[in-house]
Formats: structure tokens, sequence, C-alpha cells
């Protein structure tokens, strides 16, 4: 060993070894490394698409729900401005009543 090297040491589970054992085993048989380790530790192109998926439809899911929730607000909020707007042509209404009244009034006479 060189001085700047550095040693490194493995350490594997039982399980992991049994493992390593087993796509030995399989290999011999069958001189196709790519699929013992598949048959054995599984296939990660396969888990990575199915988790892929489940965390397509988690999101479909929570979108749709988000959706809902947001259409339901915008309806609200429409409800809400239409009943201030009434209540704004209501009020503009008033004033200008009142301002004709006082118009019309005693007052008037001094207002000018």
């Amino acid at each position: 060993m060189s001085r700047y090297s550095t040693q490194v040491f493995y350490e594997f589970t039982d399980e992991e070894i049994s493992k390593f054992i087993e796509v030995n085993n399989i290999v011999n048989k069958t001189n196709n490394l790519d699929q013992a380790i598949k048959q054995v530790w599984g296939d990660l192109d396969t888990q990575l698409e199915q988790d892929s998926k489940e965390m397509i439809a988690d999101l479909r899911k929570d979108f749709l729900s988000y959706q809902k929730k947001s259409l339901l607000l915008i309806q609200s909020l429409g409800k809400q401005n239409h009943s201030l707007s009434q209540r704004l042509t209501k009020l503009s209404e008033r004033l200008d009543r009142l301002e004709e009244e006082q118009d019309k009034g005693f007052l008037s006479k001094w207002k000018k």
C-alpha cells in the first residue's frame, strides 16, 4: 500500500452474503449474471417503474382534491363578489336619492 491510499473493508450482513451465494449458484447454472442479480435482488427498472406509477397516482389524487377545493373556493368568491356588487349598486342608488332630496330641501337655497 502506498502512503496516500486507504484500504477499504466492506461489511455485509448474513442476508447479503446468502444472496451473493445464491447469485453465484444461479450464475453457475445459467451463465447469466444480469438475470441472476435480477432474480435474487429484483429488477431495479421494474421497481422504479412501479414506484413512479404509485407516485403519479398519489399526485393525481392530490391534484384532483386541490382542484375540487379550488373550484369550490372560486364559486364562493364569485357569489361573494356578486353579492357585494349588488350591495354597492343599492348603496349608490340610495346615495343618489339622498343627494336629490338634499338638493330639493329647505337648506338647498343657501348651499349654492
